[in-house]
């Protein structure tokens, strides 16, 4: 049973009881104006609507928009978000956030109605769009109120085998086996991304509330003050008190894994430590600076936090920020472990033709720097919905069916569209600073290095061909390569199980090559 339940004008229309409009003008002292509601709504990108301590609704009301007058909890107790029906539509109520109380701040409740196209969009997972009809909608709809399948076939005059026929259809349109999967996953992701929408208000934090939005509370966040005062943000999650590992993230998302994963890396018993770059504060734009007042401040904040030293790990755009750290502060790093690592830039100098978008755009950059703010108004456009991103994505990826699988956990299981959105509209300079540090030529630093540099690389990786850091194996004694099968470029993710079993030590499946 729904914990929220609608009084006055609580009745919703489908049981033919008629509804007294004049209930629709809210009486509620301290209501919030047009201007302010108007913000809010613009902010959150959604129908909503705002209500006080006693269940009154604050904002300018509006007969036509379909939100009750009143609205209450059954247990004052209770969760603090839910999912309704009322007017024949899907609402979900949930405590007001911070960024509505700053203009309403009588607010207590916010209800936001949830339509079949949100639905299908959050719902649908990497080239997997899902498409529901009205019928299916209202059959999902009353599911996640707390009805069971004879009531809703009651409720909607329908037969119930007719009922049963349509349960069948939306089972397999979400791939999921009974009736609890329908509402375990309809819920779970509406809420995930309603969560993130909630939480990012604009200023410091942003990538904190999504990051929570992700993963709850399995992932701890900190923020470290070094002594060049620059405020850095830190995270960890997996084993508390496990082995650490360092990570250096990809420019589109800060993990490599979903919340689902994270109990591989408590079973293996390791501690990831992450630094999200994009939100570290720096003034400069010059590539060498910048990579060295971040080796810096990290470098602190292992011998406080961690004691060091860890292992470091970079997936893809991470190597060359992570080959800084280890060449700057050799005493810090004990393992180098590059997973799906970018074009070597000296190499693309070079060789004219290679067949990787990586290396023409390297070249194509360094004749013409423009070219990188292109790229960006392109990934404007395509990080706005998953859609364009999956399709973009592929494109990018030639198709390759380990790329896919990956892209395909971090776009429809993951929120790789909500980071690179965040990233895009919080940071764009960072953007701009990953493109620079792209041509910074971390396949020669990696000449100089004292730790051991392990490649975890895909055989099947068309951006950085395997045959690139082979070379640097064969001219390097502390340079080692284990090749995956079938892996792409982003191997960290679609083999995110055997990169923990390489960190720790575990034997590989047989087929992985050392």
């Amino acid at each position: 049973m729904s914990q929220y339940v609608e009084v006055i004008t609580s009745v919703p229309k489908h049981l033919g009881i008629s509804i007294d409009k004049s209930d629709w003008i809210s009486t509620a002292e301290g209501g919030v104006s047009e201007e302010d509601f108007s913000r809010i709504k613009a902010r959150f990108g959604l129908p909503l609507a705002l209500y006080d301590k006693d269940g009154v609704r604050l904002d300018m009301a509006d007969e036509q928009d379909g939100f009750p007058a009143r609205v209450t909890a059954q247990d004052e107790q209770g969760p603090p978000a839910d999912f309704f029906e009322f007017d024949g539509r899907l609402h979900f109520a949930t405590v007001t956030p911070q960024e509505a109380l700053e203009a309403a701040r009588n607010a207590q409740t916010l209800v936001i109605r949830i339509d079949r196209e949100l639905i299908e969009e959050t719902v649908g997972g990497f080239q997997t769009p899902v498409k529901i009809t009205a019928g299916e909608f209202r059959l999902i709809s009353l599911l996640l109120t707390g009805h069971e399948l004879r009531d809703i076939a009651t409720l909607t005059g329908t037969a119930y085998e007719t009922k049963r026929k349509q349960l069948k259809t939306v089972l397999a349109k979400l791939q999921v086996s009974n009736q609890r999967g329908i509402v375990k996953t309809v819920s779970l992701v509406l809420l995930k991304h309603l969560s993130a929408r909630m939480m990012l208000d604009e200023g410091a934090g942003r990538e904190d509330a999504l990051a929570r939005a992700e993963f709850g509370d399995q992932i701890l966040r900190l923020r470290y003050t070094p002594a060049s005062g620059r405020k850095l943000p830190a995270w960890e999650i997996g084993a508390r008190g496990g082995r650490s590992i360092l990570y250096f993230h990809t420019w589109t998302s800060v993990l490599p894994f979903t919340a689902d994963e994270v109990a591989l890396l408590k079973e293996r018993g390791l501690r990831w430590h992450v630094v999200p770059r994009h939100f570290w504060p720096s003034a400069v734009r010059e590539p060498d600076i910048l990579m060295e007042q971040l080796a810096t401040d990290i470098t602190e904040y292992v011998k406080t936090y961690i004691g060091g030293p860890v292992t470091c790990v970079a997936n893809n755009s991470g190597t060359p920020w992570a080959v800084m750290l280890a060449r700057q502060a050799p005493e810090v790093i004990d393992r180098l472990v590059l997973s799906g690592c970018p074009f070597p830039p000296s190499r693309a100098l070079q060789v004219e033709k290679s067949g990787s978008w990586q290396h023409a755009f390297l070249r194509a950059t360094r004749k013409n720097p423009a070219i990188s703010r292109q790229v960006l108004k392109l990934f404007s456009r395509f990080g706005s919905t998953k859609k364009l991103l999956s399709t973009a994505y592929a494109r990018v990826y030639d198709d390759r069916p380990s790329d896919l699988a990956a892209l395909r956990k971090l776009i429809g299981e993951g929120m790789m569209a909500e980071w690179i959105n965040l990233f895009l509209s919080a940071a764009p300079e960072k953007f701009a600073d990953e493109l620079a540090v792209s041509r910074v030529h971390w396949d020669q630093l990696i000449r100089s290095l004292d730790c051991p540099v392990d490649f975890f690389h895909g055989t099947d990786d068309h951006m950085t061909p395997i045959e690139e850091v082979e070379a640097m194996e064969d001219e390097h004694d502390h340079v080692s390569v284990t090749a995956i099968p079938d892996g792409g470029h982003m191997v960290a993710v679609s083999h995110f199980k055997d990169l923990v079993d390489f960190l720790a030590g575990r034997r590989l499946p047989a087929g992985l090559a050392c």
